[in-house]
């Protein structure tokens, strides 16, 4: 085997739109409370070569974190 096993994971989610005043949590400076966005994320997980499982617990790395979509949803 050439490669190390890995696993690729597509996460979908949803966040409001809404930039708030940090002084006044009241007043919002851009977008809406019904803006929403759906977001896709790839996170793709490797197994480590040389793991160290005292360390860390585990076997496994993030070797890939990206947003591969978004999309402004009518409500």
């Amino acid at each position: 085997m050439d490669q190390l096993p890995s696993f690729t994971y597509i996460v979908d989610a949803q966040e409001i739109d809404c930039k708030v005043n940090p002084k006044d949590l009241n007043e919002i400076k851009e977008g809406s409370e019904d803006a929403i966005i759906k977001n896709s994320w790839r996170i793709t997980l490797t197994r480590h070569e040389e793991p160290d499982i005292e360390l860390t617990g585990h076997y496994w790395q993030v070797t890939n974190f990206e947003k591969v979509g978004e999309l402004k949803q009518l409500v």
